[in-house]
């Protein structure tokens, strides 16, 4: 099963340079999002509409091979909030969820339900070459150092012809929010690549059949401190470099919405791409 390839996306300049991006600590990240996984659901409402469109292909999938049987690897599961999606469209693979953020893995269980959560490293992965049929990848590459890295490990721990179903925020992405970083010195914590590079990258990692669709969602909110909260919520807080003091937070907030603000409200732009790929021979 594949997707219709999406015309190309007219060329963009990159909204940061790659000197202003400092992606942070795997443990910093971890802890961010697993102090956050109690209202992670409640807010991440791009994050699970781009979910349940992988959850679309996964069932595609099923149901262009019925006699496809094996484990599923979720990389960067969270909460399980796909697992869960899964289990409501009946799908009956096995997943198994890796994540570092041991307090999003906290609240699922081992047992009941075909569901594993283990905490692992999507970059060293602690399986056997060619332990999967499928991997999923939904809304973590842009968080990594080394997606490549991840990329690759991914691609070692699929069978042959092992398809993998990805979601991952592309340039543009929070433009809003990196250019009013930008004016405070401020560096992204996010590696958001345009859908060439990253198609790129899948191709190096040693994928091919690269197929995938541009979504764009864009949430407005009262004020700019709205749109801060609800990436808080979530644990998108996780950053490096210096913070701003109660002053400098009131005073980014008021340049946020001086600059973006329109008639329906503060606005912050999420752009990703939603596609699967397989693994070559």
């Amino acid at each position: 099963m594949s997707l219709p390839v999406p015309d190309p996306l007219p060329p963009q300049k990159a909204e940061i340079p790659a000197s202003q991006i400092k992606i942070p600590s795997k443990l910093r990240i971890a802890r961010s999002f697993g102090r956050k996984a109690a209202t992670y659901r409640q807010h991440a409402v791009v994050q699970a509409d781009l979910v349940a469109r992988i959850v679309g292909l996964i069932t595609a999938c099923e149901a262009d091979n019925p006699q496809l049987g094996g484990s599923l690897i979720d990389v960067g599961c969270g909460t399980g909030l796909l697992a869960d999606l899964c289990r409501d469209a009946g799908i009956k693979s096995r997943i198994v969820g890796i994540d570092l953020a041991f307090g999003a893995l906290a609240g699922r269980t081992n047992t009941g339900e075909p569901f594993l959560h283990l905490a692992a490293d999507v970059e060293h992965l602690p399986f056997r070459p060619q332990t999967f049929r499928g991997a999923i990848a939904a809304s973590v590459l842009q968080w990594l150092d080394s997606p490549a890295a991840a990329l690759s490990e991914i691609a070692a721990v699929l069978k042959p012809s092992g398809r993998l179903i990805f979601s991952v925020f592309v340039e543009g992405s929070f433009a809003e929010l990196s250019a009013t970083r930008a004016l405070y010195g401020l560096p992204s914590p996010v590696r958001c690549p345009s859908p060439g590079d990253f198609e790129v990258s899948l191709r190096a990692a040693g994928f091919d059949h690269i197929s995938y669709e541009p979504v764009t969602h864009t949430v407005f909110a009262a004020d700019a401190k709205a749109n801060l909260k609800s990436i808080n919520a979530i644990g998108g807080t996780g950053t490096e470099g210096p913070s701003l003091t109660r002053g400098k937070l009131a005073d980014f907030c008021r340049s946020y919405e001086e600059r973006f603000r329109t008639e329906n409200g503060v606005p912050l732009t999420y752009k990703a791409i939603v596609g699967i790929c397989k693994k070559g021979l």
